[in-house]
């Protein structure tokens, strides 16, 4: 018998090198629009980097969804630029958005160059209401329910709400005729609202979320019970739930650092931009110019607690913080820039007639 021939690891390795340098890279990238109403045109920019060497010549931009339309694409993109390309989505269904765009470049056939992911929800104005809306008659003897996880709404809970999942609550049939108020930590609001429009299509009446979600109900100053009663520790959030939260809607973020010269990385999915500033005075400046969310870091959190006290309540609502500061994020960036550069990259050869449809949303199922 023959021996058993043993591969080495260098043999194998440049073998998986041999076989991937014979098909191109197809980049896979989210973009998050977050949550659109529905009578609402939404203006968004699919953003492609050149890696390679050579100019690419951009043939198509290719949308799986009637909803999306793109404005316009440049058609060479020189080695190592970013292009931005503007599209805009509109539908008049509530529901999930995820819609398939495919970058098409010349080549033998059609090459793909990469593969983007349009995520957020569709929903009604009406389906979203504030702390203040609560007490209205409208919303009179509206039941709240929280749907955080168990331990959470331990720590800290609206007085009178009730604990019950999404998935419990969609076995509540006795509940479809309830005027029922749902909220969460209020940072993502995305998730909650598409659960909401899959209730009401299987046959909950009158049911919506509350906006801002518990840190929301703290900051308003209104009842509670618990153990905690602290709107900063509400609207913290952990690394990897902010990096979760990024690929559903757009952010800022915000970093405090005295120095200022600290560069913190982004995550290739992230809508938005990091701005350092050096004191508090600044970060309130930047966090009351505009009415965006933002994430803000720093390595001190009693900036945290000066930054709740002092920012008016309109801004308030439109922030959260960190846990663990900027090197938390750093760390946490450096993990997914290492898997990325192994499994991000999809490698195969394609052509545009092969290229299956994908995707949809609220008017497209």
């Amino acid at each position: 018998m023959k021996p058993i021939m043993r591969l080495s690891f260098t043999f194998v390795l440049k073998l998986m090198l041999l076989v991937v340098g014979l098909a191109h890279a197809v980049r896979a990238q989210t973009v998050g629009i977050g949550v659109v109403d529905t009578t609402e045109e939404v203006l968004f920019d699919l953003t492609y980097t050149n890696a390679t060497k050579a100019p690419r010549v951009l043939r198509e931009v290719i949308s799986h969804c009637a909803c999306v339309t793109v404005l316009d694409h440049p058609e060479r993109i020189v080695a190592g630029a970013t292009v931005n390309i503007p599209c805009v989505y509109r539908a008049e269904k509530p529901g999930r958005i995820a819609i398939r765009l495919d970058l098409l470049a010349e080549g033998q056939g059609a090459e793909l160059l990469a593969t983007m992911t349009v995520v957020g929800v569709v929903a009604e104005k009406s389906w979203r209401v504030t702390v203040e809306e609560l007490a209205t008659p409208d919303l009179e003897g509206a039941v709240l329910v929280d749907t955080r996880a168990p331990e959470a709404f331990a720590t800290v809970r609206a007085a009178r709400s009730i604990p019950m999942t999404v998935a419990s609550l969609n076995r509540r049939t006795d509940l479809h005729g309830r005027r029922l108020v749902l909220m969460d930590e209020g940072y993502d609001p995305v998730e909650l609202l598409a659960a909401v429009a899959e209730l009401r299509a299987v046959g909950f009446q009158d049911i919506r979320v509350l906006d801002g979600g518990i840190a929301a109900w703290l900051r308003a100053g209104r009842p509670v019970d618990g153990v905690s009663a602290s709107s900063v520790a509400a609207a913290t959030l952990g690394a990897t739930q902010f990096a979760r939260a990024q690929t559903q809607s757009p952010w800022e973020m915000l970093h405090l650092h005295a120095a200022a010269t600290t560069a913190v990385p982004v995550t290739h999915t992230h809508a938005g931009r990091i701005v350092t500033v050096a004191n508090l005075e600044q970060a309130k400046a930047q966090l009351t110019a505009a009415d965006r969310r933002w994430l803000v870091m720093s390595a001190d959190t009693n900036d945290y607690a000066r930054l709740e006290r002092e920012l008016p309540a309109a801004a308030r609502g439109n922030v959260y913080y960190l846990a663990g500061g900027p090197e938390v994020w750093t760390s946490l960036m450096r993990q997914r820039r290492s898997l990325a550069d192994g499994s991000r990259e999809l490698r195969q050869n394609r052509s545009a007639t092969a290229f299956p449809t994908g995707g949809g949303c609220g008017s497209c199922p």
